[in-house]
């Protein structure tokens, strides 16, 4: 019995390969040890975070009761589809309903999508009323045109589709962010790269004052402090410079990539729809690419294709930089189609 209680608590560990990315804990006072280990090892904790616990070692807290199965299993059952998602693979229930009957991710993101129209509908009008004169004209037009406007993002998967057109001008893309939520967590920095010919010619960088104070968590990956984004330009500077710099990449002409791009595009969406700015956005994903093209490496990480593809990084995990090496492996994908 003791043997089988060792093997049921200490299997997955003694599988594991290397440190997690990242700590999931229902009860973090009777998982005190895992949660110190973790800390030491610098490794994120996310945790259910009931009355009777200490949420100060905990880097991305949920308020919620750690003794209640369906909260627990509705909390988890998020986060793995989540990380299920992420990895390309498909969700299996997002959430159960009071009534017992399964739903599906599907249904999760329609009422995600009910809940940011509603937003969105409220910034659209809110922004229409804060237009400059010459703005006007498009304001004019009444209700049809204003509900038109908004932000779209289309990942183009064809790619080959439209490799002449890359191989000429495209930009790339990267943001340092404070958490993993588009609509919880901020943008704290912004870079951007144009590339004409395959070869980089100019560039945008910018940290972010988002009024949100940055975890130690985020800062520990992009070494990006509170006390750096206390002087930096607060978004309503940063936004119309870095859209201004798109050019037509805000209008879908030149085409934006980023490696993992969900997750920057998610983001961007997301401050575009808060801040009323119009957007449509075509973008093509690297790391999708790398994995099509590129094989015999360990992964697929933008790090790991630098190495590969013996690009350098000056600045890893800062957003100009990381948009600057990620164009060059853009360039590389290229000449592989």
């Amino acid at each position: 019995k003791e043997k089988e209680k060792l093997f049921k608590n200490l299997e997955g560990i003694k599988e594991m390969r290397k440190v997690p990315n990242a700590l999931i804990v229902v009860d973090p006072s009777v998982e005190h040890n895992a949660v110190a280990e973790a800390n030491k090892l610098n490794i994120p904790v996310f945790a259910i975070c009931d009355s009777n616990c200490d949420p100060d070692a905990i880097d991305y807290k949920i308020p919620g009761n750690d003794d209640a199965v369906k909260s627990v299993t509705l909390i988890m059952t998020l986060l793995s589809d989540a990380i299920v998602e992420a990895k390309g693979g498909i969700p299996e229930v997002a959430y159960t309903k009071d009534e017992g009957e399964e739903a599906t991710m599907k249904d999760a993101i329609r009422q995600a999508d009910r809940e940011k129209a509603i937003v969105k509908k409220t910034t659209v009008n809110r922004t229409t009323i804060n237009r400059t004169d010459r703005d006007n004209d498009k304001a004019d037009k009444g209700k049809d045109a204003v509900m038109a406007s908004g932000v779209s993002t289309m990942q183009i998967k064809s790619v080959e589709k439209i490799k002449d057109k890359l191989s000429k001008r495209y930009i790339a893309f990267d943001t340092e962010t404070t958490g993993f939520s588009a609509y919880n967590d901020r943008i704290i920095e912004l870079g951007a790269v144009i590339f004409e010919d395959g070869k980089a010619v100019k560039s945008f960088g910018s940290l972010v004052n988002a009024g949100k104070r940055v975890p130690a968590s985020a800062t520990r990956v992009n070494n990006i402090t509170n006390d750096m984004l206390a002087d930096s330009p607060k978004e309503d500077v940063v936004y119309p410079e870095f859209v201004e710099f798109l050019g037509d990449a805000i209008t879908g002409d030149t085409i934006i990539c980023a490696h993992n791009a969900s997750f920057d595009m998610r983001f961007l969406s997301a401050t575009f729809e808060r801040l009323g700015i119009d957007a449509n956005i075509k973008f093509v994903d690297t790391l999708a690419l790398c994995k099509k093209y590129v094989t015999g490496t360990c992964d697929h990480k933008q790090p790991t294709m630098a190495q590969h593809f013996n690009i350098s990084q000056q600045d890893a995990h800062r957003a100009e930089s990381d948009a600057l090496v990620c164009g060059g492996i853009m360039a590389e994908l290229l000449k592989l189609m």
